[in-house]
């Protein structure tokens, strides 16, 4: 399960990993994609309960019909808010004083894993341009670069910027103990 920020395929165009000292916890928004799922699932139970609660009051009686519906459309009405408010799909990142721990609920699946800092290279800057804005700064990014899974690469900084942000790099080094990867 990858946790790398996908830019710009979330939410949020920028990132950043406020960590100034350990224990410290940062959210990464949900993507697009769990949006809309959310969205498809809470339309489904919409209407689904919406058909049922009709049939029933067209009848002019309550009926279990129309109870059923009742129950499933505001079920989908809670589900499309929640989704609104606070989409499934974000990540929870922990940074401890020698672990990482990662946190994601998805509507279908969650998972939750740790991993020791010692399992990481260290920390590393790329650029990523965006061709379709060619006008526009590229992407300064900053991972935690794991050692052999490259799922478990987290994401500490994202912004348009010309340069990158020297200061972050050795900032996150010093605070998580461990090396900036050239």
């Amino acid at each position: 399960m990858s946790v790398q920020l996908k830019l710009p395929g979330s939410r949020s165009r920028t990132f950043e990993a406020n960590i100034t000292m350990l224990p410290a916890t940062v959210k990464l928004p949900a993507p697009k994609q769990q949006l809309f799922g959310g969205l498809v699932v809470s339309l489904i139970f919409s209407l689904m309960g919406y058909f049922l609660f009709k049939d029933g009051i067209q009848m002019g009686m309550i009926n279990p019909n129309t109870l059923v519906g009742l129950a499933i459309g505001g079920y989908g009405a809670l589900t499309m808010a929640k989704t609104l408010v606070s989409p499934k799909g974000q990540t929870q990142i922990s940074f401890q004083d020698d672990h990482v721990e990662v946190k994601t609920s998805g509507w279908i699946k969650s998972s939750h894993w740790q991993e020791p800092y010692s399992n990481y290279k260290g920390i590393k800057s790329r650029t990523k341009e965006t061709p379709s804005r060619p006008d526009s700064d590229p992407y300064q990014i900053i991972e935690l670069i794991h050692k052999e899974d490259e799922s478990k690469t987290l994401p500490l900084y994202a912004a348009r910027r010309e340069h990158a942000p020297i200061e972050h790099l050795e900032h996150y080094a010093d605070v998580l103990g461990v090396q900036v990867i050239e």
